[in-house]
C-alpha cells in the first residue's frame, strides 16, 4: 500500500504516519487465539477481516522466527526494545470458565441441599415417632385405668355346622 505524504510525527493520526509495512486485508479469515505465556491458546472465535488496513512498525527477522518461533521472537524483540511483554491475564480468557468459583458454588449449594433434606427427614421421623408414642400411650392409659389385665379371645374353627367355640381366659 503506497504511503504518500506520510509523517513520522507520533502525534499524527495512525493513517497519516509512515510504517515499515502497510497494507489491506481484503478478505481474510482465521481462528482466534490469545497469547498466554509464549503459547497460542484458542479462544473459540472465528476472526474475519474484510477490507481491513494493517500497519507494522517493525518486522521480525526470519532467522529469529525460525529459531524461537513467532511468539518467542516477538517477546525477545520486545524485551530488547525495553517494552515489557503483555502480562498474562488475571481474568479468565474468553471461552474459559474459572473453575474455582463454579466448583465452590456447586459444592456449597449441594451441601446446603443435603442439609435441608436431612433436616426435613429428621423432623419427619421425630414427628412420626411422637405421634406413634402419643397414640400408644393413650391406648395404654385406657386399658390400665381399669386395673384389669387385657382380655384375649381365642376362636377355634369347627368342622361341624355349629358355631365356633369362643373362650375367654
Amino acid at each position: 500500500m503506497p504511503q504518500s505524504s506520510c509523517t513520522n510525527d507520533t502525534a499524527a493520526p495512525l493513517r497519516q504516519r509512515c510504517w515499515i509495512s502497510a497494507g489491506m486485508y481484503n478478505d481474510f479469515g482465521l481462528v482466534g487465539q490469545d497469547v498466554d505465556r509464549y503459547l497460542f491458546v484458542p479462544n473459540n472465535y472465528t476472526v474475519w477481516l474484510l477490507n481491513t488496513m494493517y500497519a507494522c512498525n517493525a518486522i521480525l527477522p526470519e532467522e529469529c522466527i525460525a529459531s524461537l518461533g513467532p511468539v518467542g521472537c516477538l517477546y525477545s524483540k520486545l524485551s530488547q526494545s525495553g517494552q515489557a511483554p503483555p502480562s498474562p491475564s488475571a481474568v479468565p480468557l474468553p471461552g474459559r470458565i474459572a473453575l474455582t468459583p463454579v466448583l465452590a458454588g456447586s459444592l456449597a449449594g449441594g451441601a446446603g441441599l443435603v442439609a435441608i433434606v436431612l433436616t426435613a427427614m429428621g423432623l419427619l421421623m421425630w414427628w412420626r415417632r411422637r405421634q406413634r408414642l402419643a397414640v400408644g400411650s393413650n391406648s395404654y392409659r385406657t386399658v390400665s385405668r381399669s386395673g384389669a389385665p387385657p382380655r384375649h379371645t381365642v376362636v377355634r374353627p369347627s368342622c361341624g355346622g355349629d358355631a365356633a367355640d369362643a373362650t375367654s381366659p
